[in-house]
């Protein structure tokens, strides 16, 4: 992914260009905003520019083993990572199809940091 195929975010492009290309990357970036701002994006553009081993213009090369690697998720050092809600337990049901699914309840707000209290569905 290139960084010219996110829309908008230039100051972090920018950014993110400057530190990988002076080589003061932090421990740790948090890249955070409201949804469909491309954070997933700018994640992986960086990744992808991190590893590159031909940058060109601010840009990963796109054709080197890591590029290619990066362009179908199978760069070894990429891993992604979202977070989950612990729940109570599992109430499963079985359709008439045969289908098997488990519904669960997430554990009280107060518990977890969220104010979710929908169940989820999860097909087994």
């Amino acid at each position: 992914m290139n960084f010219s195929d996110i829309i908008g975010n230039e100051a972090a492009k920018a950014y993110i260009r400057h530190i990988v290309d002076t080589d003061t990357i932090p421990h740790a970036l948090l890249i955070h905003g409201a949804p469909g701002t491309g954070k997933l994006s700018l994640a992986r553009a960086m990744a992808q520019y991190i590893h590159c081993t031909n940058r060109q213009n601010g840009e990963p090369c796109g054709v080197c083993p890591s590029c290619k690697q990066h362009l179908t998720f199978n760069h070894a050092d990429l891993f992604f990572s979202f977070p989950y809600v612990k729940t109570q337990g599992c109430r499963m049901t079985i359709s008439p199809s045969g289908r098997r699914s488990c519904s669960t309840t997430p554990l009280k707000a107060s518990s977890v940091g969220s104010t979710n209290s929908m169940p989820e569905t999860h097909s087994l």
